[in-house]
């Protein structure tokens, strides 16, 4: 499979400091990269245009599409976050496997505000060794800007649809945490949930061993951003009251 078989597709917002690192791991296997850009105001566009190195996965993207079954139309990769410097490997954070790479056709986007995924409507998947880097540059406080972003949409769609929200077409890992999340956590009452599911990852599934980095990102992303995502849904109910 040639260059010309492979198009990655990249959303962007203000990106400016994550961009360059992005294309500089596909430029190698793919001849066109798509960039859908949401306004960026900042240099994320001009940026696009530069290309640099290849990194293992990309490696391993290449061998993987030569003479790849026909049966096989989609790729799950292993997301790896690292926070202030640090991989988070522990709290359920690492592996999770996500569908990253598709045949052109086979794949769509869910119609979600939030915890959108790939869904694939036909063929089979297969796994990638090698992993994919989430490595934020930025500070906290657009960490926790971006957040507080996020929970408006996610205390939205929740509030908005959420009978609905627990139907899912996902597959997988994601399609059984996103069970969990509506048949249980959705269940439990707001605020005191998002304490209880903090206690669950930091004690029970390890989150401590990530250190000092991984007690602040744990905290904000699985106490924090969940209180606040239960706060603007009770707010939104008690507007519709």
């Amino acid at each position: 499979m040639d260059k010309k078989s492979l198009a990655v597709i990249v959303l962007t917002l203000d990106e400016e400091r994550h961009i360059r690192r992005c294309l500089e791991s596909v430029k190698d296997i793919t001849s066109q990269i798509i960039i859908v850009d949401c306004g960026s105001a900042d240099g994320t566009l001009e940026i696009a245009r530069t290309f640099g190195a290849e990194i293992e996965l990309a490696k391993e993207i290449k061998s993987a599409l030569h003479g790849v079954d026909d049966g096989v139309c989609g790729f799950y990769m292993k997301r790896r976050v690292y926070f202030m410097g640090r991989w988070i490997r522990h709290g359920g954070c690492y592996p999770i496997w996500l569908l990253r790479l598709f045949r052109n056709g086979a794949g769509r986007s869910e119609e979600r505000e939030m915890d959108e995924h790939i869904v694939l409507g036909r063929g089979k998947t297969a796994r990638l060794r090698n992993d994919f880097i989430d490595e934020n540059l930025s500070d906290l406080r657009w960490w926790t800007d971006k957040h507080n972003g996020y929970s408006s949409r996610e205390a939205e769609e929740r509030t908005r649809n959420e009978k609905a929200s627990r139907n899912t077409v996902v597959k997988g890992q994601a399609g059984r945490k996103r069970f969990i999340k509506n048949r249980f956590y959705a269940k439990l009452p707001l605020f005191l949930r998002s304490f209880a599911y903090f206690i669950f990852r930091y004690v029970f599934f390890g989150g401590f061993l990530d250190g000092k980095e991984g007690l602040i990102f744990h905290f904000l992303q699985g106490c924090w951003h969940q209180f606040l995502i239960d706060a603007k849904i009770f707010e939104n109910r008690t507007k519709k009251d």
